[in-house]
């Protein structure tokens, strides 16, 4: 047990800057940046769809295919992260959103003129580069947005985004793969020869323009819930405040990424399952997956905030990390028993109950994370986040699945098993880190002060585990 930082140094009352925006506006924002989320996974995930065409015209195998999914968007995505999420602790969070939307679409785009793994390599780098912008900017301005009673919806409305970009990279594959492979090969001036998987690309990545300069449309929130006057934290200071709630801060940041890890495994890999385990073609498993997809991830992210919220009126200290647990359970529970599914039909089924908890963990981890982090620190402790999903789950979770059916299972047809194998895995270390932090993170929880206004003369802070 250690004392948190007395808090008479600090300011006890540090917000008045009035009643929270008009529902409107707020719902309005949050909608809009869903809507860069959306595109930001379709716009990383529609490699998955891709990945019989690109080994083939590029002479690679899965574990090199493995790395364009993970390491090759992860590496830069998580580094950047955190002194983007610096600068989005001090200036306009929409203003950095919307050139990371432009940068990211563009990079999608030029995928299409890779005629090399390492030309492919390198725009999946600057993919990554675009999309680290969004997470840190974009949690910090949801906090400023809403109440704490109301975040847990609005973050939930959030992360629905993965759906909508998951099932459109679905759909949109499907649809473009089906009508340009019938056509073959085109001739672009000035580009030469484009194949119909490099076509794909330019079609998902630059209506992300369009997205770019409708969130410039979204207004800058006021900051609210500093910690102190000078609403200014270096990293040094962020660093300090999270080893002073190290257990809590393991607790919500683990305990999430680990499942996340497979997630990941699983959005990479599962077309390639379906494909090589049942004989579904991209297109089929294109139409199947978009709907049910979708609608397994929206009623995941709608009914997070509701869970959440739930458990918050029995402990408002542990709510956000019992939906991270439950989600985790049933994520893990459900992909395990997939890849020993008789039919794809039956496999599917498994893949729709788990997508069913799948958003639960990282829309939970996000109300979890604001609820312990004052203002002048949520961006860069988003993007600390952000860079271990990048390091963590982006990187090795796609990775592992393609070394365990490389150099383990030895078979392609194996791939479902090394997806069951990476979800049993992440899921047991998961589970152990939210049961070993959960009292940590509720006390760190206690101690807040600056999300209350009419606080009164001097708090100190609870005693917390470290």
């Amino acid at each position: 047990m250690s004392q948190l930082p007395d808090t008479d140094a600090l300011d006890p009352n540090p917000d008045a800057d009035g009643a929270w925006p008009k529902p409107s506006i707020a719902w309005y924002a949050v909608g809009i940046l869903s809507l860069a989320y959306a595109f930001a996974i379709l716009d990383r995930s529609i490699l998955s769809l891709l990945v019989q065409p690109i080994e083939r015209d590029l002479a690679i195998n899965d574990t090199q295919m493995g790395l364009l999914s993970g390491l090759a968007f992860g590496l830069f995505y998580a580094t950047l992260g955190v002194p983007i999420g610096w600068l989005a602790d001090r200036t306009s969070r929409r203003n950095i959103i919307g050139v990371g939307i432009a940068l990211w679409s563009i990079a999608t785009a030029s995928c299409g003129m890779a005629n090399t793994y390492l030309q492919l390599f390198f725009s999946r780098m600057t993919v990554g580069v675009g999309e680290a912008t969004l997470g840190p900017s974009a949690s910090s301005m949801i906090a400023d947005l809403f109440s704490p009673k109301d975040r847990p919806k609005a973050f939930g409305i959030y992360v629905m985004g993965t759906a909508f970009g998951t099932g459109l990279s679905a759909l949109m594959g499907a649809l473009v793969i089906g009508l340009l492979s019938a056509h073959g090969d085109y001739d672009v001036p000035v580009l030469g020869i484009i194949r119909s998987w490099q076509a794909v690309f330019f079609i998902v990545g630059l209506p992300g323009l369009v997205v770019a300069a409708l969130v410039m449309t979204v207004p800058e929130p006021v900051r609210r819930g500093r910690l102190n006057k000078a609403g200014n934290a270096s990293i040094m200071d962020v660093l300090r405040f999270m080893a002073s709630r190290k257990m809590a801060y393991a607790c919500s940041f683990l305990g999430p990424i680990f499942i996340i890890m497979a997630i990941y495994g699983s959005i990479a890999w599962s077309a390639s399952f379906f494909i090589r385990a049942y004989g579904w073609s991209p297109q089929q498993y294109g139409y199947v997956s978009a709907p049910l997809s979708t609608l397994a991830g929206v009623i995941s992210a709608l009914s997070s905030g509701f869970v959440t919220t739930y458990f918050s009126r029995r402990d408002k200290h542990t709510g956000p990390i019992m939906t991270i647990l439950l989600g985790v359970i049933g994520s893990t529970l459900a992909h395990v028993m997939m890849p020993f599914s008789p039919n794809g039909a039956i496999a599917f089924g498994f893949s729709f109950a788990g997508s069913l908890f799948a958003n639960w963990p990282s829309a939970a981890a996000f109300t979890a994370l604001n609820q312990i982090t004052p203002n002048e620190m949520r961006a860069q402790i988003t993007a600390l986040y952000n860079l271990t999903i990048g390091l963590t789950g982006l990187t090795l979770g796609p990775l592992i699945v393609g070394i365990l059916t490389d150099y383990v299972f030895a078979d392609p047809k194996m791939v479902g098993y090394s997806l069951g194998a990476t979800y049993g895995g992440c899921g047991i270390m998961g589970v152990t880190i939210i049961l070993l932090g959960h009292k940590s993170f509720a006390a760190a929880s206690r101690s807040v002060i600056w999300e209350d206004n009419s606080i009164k003369g001097r708090t100190n802070d609870a005693q917390v585990q470290r």
